[in-house]
């Protein structure tokens, strides 16, 4: 097997904020939560002796859709200023979404920032299908974009088996 992509580590300011979004409103479930105390050789951030919170969670696949949260405990790291707008070194997350309305209600109903109320829309897939979403465009905490499409309806082409 070649390399794999296991995790996406991304620092917060507020944990308990940051759980809120990934578990109460994605519905995550936390895999690893505990903090540890940098030695100085490893992560290009802070200094040894700084004490750090990592918590894994997971979604519903056993080996992906891992994401890691990073907040400095010890000494609390300055946070920039959030910045919404999309661009270099700014991912997109995108959610396979179970129900695109309700992340979009308890999302505003907690606060986060919304691009708006959830639209639908309609794409080709790679079989040539028309795959129609009903999607909801939200950022966590700290400012991290996330696409979450739930797949309403798909129209399979005569002739292409759909999966």
């Amino acid at each position: 097997m070649g390399n794999v992509i296991k995790r996406t580590t991304m620092m917060v300011r507020n944990m308990e904020r940051s759980l809120i979004f990934y578990r109460d409103i994605l519905g995550a479930k936390i895999w690893f939560d505990r903090p540890f105390t940098l030695d100085g050789g490893g992560l290009p951030i802070g200094k040894k002796g700084d004490v750090l919170r990592l918590c894994i969670i997971q979604f519903e696949h056993a080996q992906i859709g891992m994401i890691g949260l990073m907040e400095f405990l010890e000494p609390v790291m300055p946070a920039p200023e959030i910045n919404y707008e999309l661009g270099y070194g700014k991912p997109v997350f995108v959610v396979v979404a179970e129900d695109a309305q309700a992340i979009y209600d308890k999302a505003a109903a907690k606060g986060f920032r919304t691009r708006g109320a959830p639209k639908t829309w309609s794409t080709t897939g790679a079989k040539g299908e028309t795959k129609h979403f009903l999607s909801t465009y939200v950022w966590d905490a700290d400012g991290h974009f996330f696409e979450c499409n739930q797949v309403t309806h798909i129209d399979w082409p005569e002739g292409v088996e759909s999966e």
